[in-house]
């Protein structure tokens, strides 16, 4: 009667270990495709506002070149219909340009299993 006692509470420790090994496991791993998420999102951040302000400077040199040949309001008239025209075809195109790109991604961070370095130590 000791001896199952001592397996049951043995089993139970051995099981409550491997629990919380596993909940650890999940809070690193969380943590790990977190930080990837961010890193990407932050990174896409700073390259939309650095993108906007050359595109602002680009603009800016377009209508000074065309402002030479033509009324300055005509010429903001087309950058306007051009900005226009960009943003029909970015609405129409919104999954494949955002949708698709972005599940695949988070899809990819949240689904690939982690890699185990150990196989590549033991055949050094």
């Amino acid at each position: 009667m000791i001896e199952n006692a001592q397996s049951i509470t043995s089993l139970w420790q051995i099981i409550k270990r491997y629990l919380s090994l596993n909940i650890e496991n999940a809070k690193l791993t969380a943590t790990e495709k977190l930080t990837l998420f961010f890193a990407a999102a932050a990174f896409y951040f700073v390259a939309i506002i650095i993108g906007a302000i050359v595109l602002f400077f680009v603009t800016m040199s377009v209508s000074d070149y065309l402002s030479q040949f033509l009324k300055p309001y005509y010429v903001y008239l087309i950058i306007a219909a051009f900005y226009l025209l960009v943003f029909v075809a970015v609405y129409l195109m919104k999954n494949v340009l955002f949708l698709n790109p972005i599940s695949r991604f988070v899809s990819k961070i949240m689904l690939n299993p982690p890699v185990n370095d150990l196989s590549n130590d033991e055949t050094k």
